[in-house]
Parts: structure tokens; C-alpha cells; sequence
């Protein structure tokens, strides 16, 4: 599917949330995608997505007990849920933004084609502009046991990443998107989730296989987008993997790890 295809259809699910009061079930969400045959990460992405910009993604029953009354959350709806002290940070957080310099829509096009041809100055400009975005994201996120600061510094790092790799289309479409499924991966990462542990260590054995094949074709060690391209995953991921890898081995070497 093309990327603008995907938005379309991203883009639709947002309006008609919008006329149901805020939500849409798992078959609403599904049903534009029917036999595009998404993996789990352009499912995971795609409801972190949807959750980001204030859609509640709820089962048919909930949908029938709500009789259509559910009340639609806002883009700094996580606030909410914060502990008073988070809240402080929040708005800190929120205050600092304002001090920044930013950018109207209009330029970002010319931005990235000054930040393509070498202008630091335009990277620093399109990076600053969008820190206030991953803030305002990490708020959706918080209260679910990951501490704010964690949040926002996940979401920066993403961000960085981004704008670097990226050219310039569709960037804040893109941007969203995968914010929030990086925090949305920190979010089962700190909970422990069995399923995130159990993706992590699939792609673990992947990482290795496809290192190690890349390494016997090529003659060379693949890099971190080699290895994202060969998986069909996100950078991050892969980097995800490797920081998790090396810590389990330094906490096996220096015998921190347990039995």
C-alpha cells in the first residue's frame, strides 16, 4: 500500500471517530486495511496513532453499552492522569516549549531541502519545532508507569532520527505515527508485557541470523538501517534489540543478572 494510500485511509478513521464522539471499534479500525495484511508493527503503530490523536479503540460491547455516549478525550487528555508532581513537570515541560523557535507549516518543505544540502541551522530549526508535538504526545502517555521525563526523552530521540533520515513528504504524518509507537513500546517495555518481551526476543534471533547473513554475503557488517531494512522494522527497534541484548550480557559478566 502507498504511504499516501495508508494516511487516506489513517485520516478517515480520525473523521469518523470525530462523528462517533471520540471512539471507533477494533472492526471499524480494521476494516479499511481488510486484506492489505498489516504486520504487527503497522498495527501497532497504527493504534498508537489513533490513540495519540484522542480515539478511544473499544470492543462491540463497550460500543453498545455506550450507546454512542462516549465522551471524546483531547490531545492533552494524559494529563489527567498524572500525579501532581508529573503535572508540574508537564507544564514545565510545556512552558519550555514555548521559548522555542519555531516554524509555519509552509516552511517545512524549504527546511528540509536546506537540511538535505548540509544547513545545520534548518535541522536544529525543524527539530526545535516539533519538540513541543512530542510533548503534548508523551502527555497522552502518561500515568501508565513510565515516568514523564522517560517519555518525553523517548519521544526526542525519535524525533532526532527522524528528521534526520527523513525528506520531507508526509513528515508530520510520519512523525506522529512513530512517536507513538515508540512510546507505546517504552509503555509495555516498563510493563513488562509477556508479548513485548516475546517480539523483542523473536526479533533478537532475527537481528542475529540477518547480521550474520548480511555479514557472510556482503563481507562487511551490516549497519542498524541495513538490518531495519532486512526485517521490514523501524531503526529504533533494531536498536531497541541491540541495547537490550547488551544488557542482558552485562548482567550476566558481572553476575547481576541472577540465577
Amino acid at each position: 500500500m502507498e504511504q499516501k494510500e495508508f494516511l487516506e485511509k489513517v485520516h478517515g478513521l480520525l473523521t469518523l471517530a470525530d462523528g462517533r464522539g471520540g471512539s471507533i471499534t477494533e472492526a471499524m479500525m480494521e476494516e479499511p486495511f481488510a486484506g492489505e495484511n498489516l504486520d504487527a508493527d503497522q498495527i501497532l503503530s497504527l493504534r498508537s496513532y489513533l490513540k495519540a490523536n484522542g480515539v478511544a479503540i473499544v470492543s462491540d460491547e463497550e460500543d453498545a453499552a455506550a450507546s454512542g455516549k462516549v465522551v471524546k478525550m483531547t490531545s492533552v487528555r494524559g494529563a489527567g492522569r498524572m500525579e501532581s508532581q508529573e503535572k508540574k513537570i508537564y507544564k514545565s515541560y510545556l512552558a519550555e516549549m514555548e521559548l522555542l523557535q519555531t516554524y509555519a507549516p509552509e516552511e517545512e518543505a524549504a527546511l528540509f531541502a536546506r537540511k538535505i544540502s548540509g544547513d545545520r541551522d534548518a535541522r536544529q530549526r525543524l527539530v526545535e519545532g516539533n519538540l513541543k508535538r512530542v510533548v503534548e504526545l508523551a502527555g497522552n502517555f502518561a500515568g501508565r508507569g513510565v515516568p514523564l521525563t522517560d517519555l518525553v526523552q523517548e519521544g526526542n530521540m525519535e524525533l532526532l532520527l527522524l528528521v534526520d533520515e527523513h525528506s520531507g513528504t508526509g513528515f508530520q504524518e510520519d512523525m506522529e505515527i512513530r512517536i507513538a509507537a515508540a512510546m507505546q513500546m517504552l509503555v509495555e517495555e516498563y510493563s513488562g508485557n509477556d508479548s513485548f518481551k516475546n517480539r523483542m526476543a523473536d526479533l533478537a534471533n532475527k537481528l542475529m541470523d540477518a547480521s550474520e547473513e548480511y555479514a557472510e554475503d556482503m563481507g562487511e557488517q551490516p549497519t542498524i538501517e541495513d538490518l531495519a531494512k532486512i526485517l521490514h522494522v523501524r531503526p529504533d527497534e533494531v536498536e531497541t534489540v541491540m541495547k537490550m541484548s547488551m544488557n542482558a550480557m552485562t548482567m550476566d559478566e558481572t553476575g547481576f543478572g541472577g540465577e
